[in-house]
């Protein structure tokens, strides 16, 4: 599966996971992929878990964000990044987390 045209450039996307049936039905067709984010930029950018939406196999429109919050609002301070998704058995999404490193402010 390719989604290059649809992930910010200058992030990562650390993993994905296409939905099963079984969860609701907005997220069928298509994939969550969790974007590790970009550690070299002066603004912070990915950091989330977005939905990108499938027709035929292939990926249509913008992700659409899903888990967000991982850095303060105004980009300063990162709290996490999200490395790994898991679906359990009832459907439901679930993300690992890393701890952002402490800044020793």
């Amino acid at each position: 599966m390719s989604y290059q045209a649809v992930v910010p450039c200058d992030c990562v996307p650390a993993q994905e996971i296409v939905r099963r049936p079984g969860t609701i039905s907005k997220y069928h067709n298509g994939a969550f992929v969790s974007e590790h984010g970009s550690w070299d930029r002066s603004s912070l950018s990915g950091y989330s878990v977005v939905h990108v939406a499938f027709v035929q196999g292939k990926p249509v429109g913008v992700p659409e964000p899903v888990v967000t919050g991982f850095y303060s609002d105004d980009e300063s301070k990162l709290y996490g990044a999200p490395v790994g998704l898991a679906q359990d058995n009832d459907g439901a999404l679930l993300s690992r987390t890393m701890s952002a490193m402490p800044s020793g402010e």
